[in-house]
């Protein structure tokens, strides 16, 4: 069975962001601005309101 990339869906973004709140993170969009001006990652993601990390969501499907 060989998987490939693809465009991340809404449901795996909100999976991510559920996963990472269950571990005391938040994940936050970037602006539309932002994404107009430059190439960003999918969210920055917080915690205690610090800025720690960026994250890109990738998902899989099955090639047929």
């Amino acid at each position: 069975m060989m998987f490939g990339g693809k465009m991340p869906s809404s449901e795996d973004e909100k999976l991510v962001v559920k996963l990472l709140a269950e571990k005391g993170l938040r994940a936050e969009r970037f602006s539309k601005v932002e994404i107009g001006q430059r190439k960003t990652p999918d969210f920055r993601g917080f915690k205690d309101g610090a800025l720690m990390f960026f994250c890109e969501v990738k998902s899989v499907e099955e090639d047929r």
